[in-house]
């Protein structure tokens, strides 16, 4: 769970955590790891970014960044 996945530290962090995981996958012949992720606000531009294997959650979701004028509507 994490807040957006606007272009910020602790969600460029997550990225390279879920990118390793599923490299880790890779590597074996069995999943190792089973990967769901739930966004707080539901938006947030590196979406684009999650490894296919990364279950995301949220029923709706708006790739649109809290710093641009669009996303601030849905951040509100």
């Amino acid at each position: 769970m994490i807040n957006t996945l606007g272009g910020a530290g602790a969600e460029m962090a997550l990225l390279e955590l879920l990118e390793k995981l599923e490299k880790e996958n890779e590597k074996t012949k069995d999943v190792q790891y089973e990967i769901s992720l739930y966004v707080l606000m539901g938006q947030g531009e590196l979406v684009k970014k999650l490894p296919k294997e990364v279950l995301l959650k949220n029923k709706s979701y708006q790739p649109l960044s809290v710093l641009q004028k669009e996303g601030r509507h849905f951040y509100v």
